[in-house]
């Protein structure tokens, strides 16, 4: 196909992300969405749809995929392990429960098969190599990267720690927790962040799906380090692999330096932070409920500022709802938000990073105060 500039590139490369994190018979009926919305950029997401199809297409040709993705393959080995059941899969990959098997000692784990080839023995030893180093980041509420893996067929996988909880925002409405109480949680998370900051890490896709709570209320934030896994080792950017597999990135939950192409850092972690804790205080998205195209979706994230915590709780559709959730009224609700937690979840999602907290320790001060 004709060569994109990368201006085309970085303008398109969102909306690619989203198309891509659709079943395939979805796509068509989204293209159509997308070519009366922007028919400037229609032609060349055909093209690279086109493409992405045909490139899918004769890898499986040339080799038998072999990343399990049904329950009739439990049982299979992978190393010492032996897969149980399927937990799960999404845009990056499936993820398995499995029982380590050679007789050394009893663990079960979950093991993540990532959905992208490793290309060359150069790319495959260097997974592995990241693989064992972040494997060295220890933190209570951060959940364990064991081993990291290929297969004979080239896929990557990662066995981590097995947590059994909730996701984040659903615990927290499930026992309709106040916001002290979902602020205490967060702060485990806050933590987790900070210590993998600390060692030059930043996860760059905290969302509430990654963020998992136990029975007893310990918090464990998954899949740290897989971004820098997937990233190009000089450049630090997302490969062309991890594009056509799914992005590294979910963009529903991405900074605004990640949707046009800057430069990510540890601000880009605070900025999906404080999304994440305005979605455990208000119950909505800071881009709003009528979001419905890819289109609103990145201009709310790239260029719209957000209504005040308290502002979106008295303009939801359903605010008793809401306010029951968090175990008090509309107006208990809006009036707690206002003030303090409105500043503090506003300077986390600034559109500029430089105007975003300096770090997650002084967003942790913050919130503590």
């Amino acid at each position: 196909m004709a060569a994109i500039s990368p201006e085309q590139w970085q303008e398109i490369n969102p909306y690619l992300d989203h198309v891509l994190s659709l079943p395939q018979e979805d796509r068509s009926a989204w293209l159509q969405s997308f070519t009366a919305e922007r028919p400037d950029l229609a032609g060349v997401m055909r093209k690279l749809l086109e493409h992405h199809l045909a490139a899918a297409q004769e890898n499986f040709l040339e080799q038998q995929p072999s990343l399990p993705v049904n329950e009739s393959t439990a049982g299979q080995i992978i190393g010492p392990y032996t897969l149980i059941s399927l937990l799960g899969h999404g845009g990056m990959g499936t993820v398995w429960l499995a029982q380590r098997s050679d007789g050394r000692f009893e663990r079960r784990v979950a093991i993540k098969f990532l959905r992208f080839p490793v290309a060359t023995q150069g790319g495959s030893e260097r997974f592995k190599r990241e693989g064992k180093i972040l494997g060295q980041l220890s933190h209570p509420n951060i959940a364990e990267l064991i081993d990291a893996g290929v297969t004979a067929s080239a896929e990557p996988y990662l066995v981590l720690e097995h947590v059994e909880g909730r996701h984040l925002d659903k615990y927290c409405d499930e026992r309709h927790l106040d916001l002290q109480s979902r602020i205490r949680l967060f702060l485990q998370v806050l933590s987790a962040v900070a210590h993998a900051h600390a060692s030059l890490i930043v996860h760059r896709d905290i969302k509430p799906s990654n963020v998992l709570v136990r029975n007893d209320g310990q918090v464990k934030l998954l899949d740290f380090g897989i971004a820098k896994l997937l990233s190009d080792e000089s450049t630090g950017e997302a490969t062309l692999l991890t594009l056509e597999a799914g992005s590294a990135l979910t963009p529903q939950f991405a900074a605004p330096e990640q949707i046009t192409g800057g430069p990510i850092t540890t601000a880009t972690d605070v900025y999906t932070l404080g999304l994440l804790l305005y979605i455990l205080l208000t119950g909505q998205h800071p881009a709003g409920g009528s979001t419905r195209s890819a289109a609103e979706l990145v201009k709310a994230i790239t260029e719209i500022e957000p209504l005040h915590l308290s502002d979106a709780v008295a303009s939801c559709s359903e605010p008793d709802n809401v306010a029951q959730n968090r175990s008090t009224t509309a107006d208990k609700l809006r009036r707690h938000l206002l003030g303090d937690l409105d500043t503090i979840v506003a300077k986390a999602l600034k559109k500029n990073p430089q105007e975003r907290y300096p770090s997650v320790l002084a967003l942790t001060d913050d919130l503590q105060r």
